[in-house]
């Protein structure tokens, strides 16, 4: 009985817009966003928002779909931003002034190739019997 009334109550919620009216006031909430323009509307498909964070989150996922711009001339880098490929330049440009005597590894910084020298000095307990492979790591022999 609870329900029929519902039928023979008058519609509490009326749009002013269009004829739509409801009983329940999120189903008169839910259709008002449907006359609301959209603040945000993308440029590159057809979508929406009146989010503006939702539509910053929407507008980057192009930015990977687009071809990249700018490419690196030493490598295969390549993006969309300047600034990302001047910062990636960087690493090209490093002097490798500290080299190991030992094998061909360079690098920019004393503490790195010092570490790197590390690698080379540990001692080696497990040796193979058959060949001259050695390892300090069990795990490996």
């Amino acid at each position: 009985e609870k329900h029929l009334l519902v039928h023979r109550l008058a519609k509490a919620f009326k749009c002013d817009i269009c004829d739509y009216a409801s009983h329940y006031r999120h189903k008169f909430q839910s259709h008002l966003l449907t006359h609301k323009v959209s603040n945000f509307t993308c440029k590159v498909c057809d979508y929406e928002t009146n989010h503006k964070y939702k539509f910053e989150k929407h507008v980057s996922t192009h930015q990977w779909s687009r071809p990249a711009n700018f490419k690196c001339a030493v490598c295969d880098f390549a993006t969309n931003i300047k600034g990302r490929l001047e910062s990636h330049s960087l690493t090209h440009n490093l002097s490798r002034d500290f080299k190991c005597n030992i094998c061909n590894f360079a690098t920019n910084r004393q503490s790195t190739l010092k570490a790197h020298h590390l690698t080379h000095n540990v001692a080696k307990d497990f040796k193979c019997d058959i060949c001259d492979y050695a390892t300090h790591m069990k795990v490996n022999f």
